[in-house]
């Protein structure tokens, strides 16, 4: 098989952004039930016993059924090849790799969140 690296403009990149959610979706979903299916019986699923579950879901996910039937074999491919029962999940929201801290130096450190609007002395 061969990779073609094409560069796709912009105006196709909502569209393209909606199928990755869906090859997602699947993704999560073949991940959790051959989790679940191995805590109950303790066996791995194959590629084929994945595909019956996902059997009919392209039609609802717009989606080709040999889509579907690719994101099942690499899921069984990645699990065995990596040796773990469950792998990571699956999302289009990136994790931003820079947490924004907001730091503030106080000269005297805050001793309540309210303070009194004006103090008076009485003589």
């Amino acid at each position: 098989m061969k990779t073609l690296k094409l560069r796709i403009k912009d105006k196709h990149a909502t569209q393209l952004n909606i199928l990755a959610g869906s090859v997602n979706f699947v993704w999560n979903y073949v991940n959790e039930l051959s989790f679940k299916h191995l805590k109950r019986t303790g066996q791995f699923f194959s590629a084929y016993d994945l595909a019956t579950y996902t059997k009919g879901a392209g039609e609802y996910l717009n989606l080709h059924s040999q889509t579907l039937q690719a994101v099942t074999e690499t899921h069984a491919k990645a699990r065995k090849q990596f040796k773990k029962a469950k792998l990571n999940w699956r999302t289009n929201n990136p994790k931003p790799n820079v947490v924004l801290l907001v730091g503030f130096r106080l000269k005297r450190p805050l001793l309540s969140i309210s303070a009194p609007a004006k103090v008076v002395k009485s003589v």
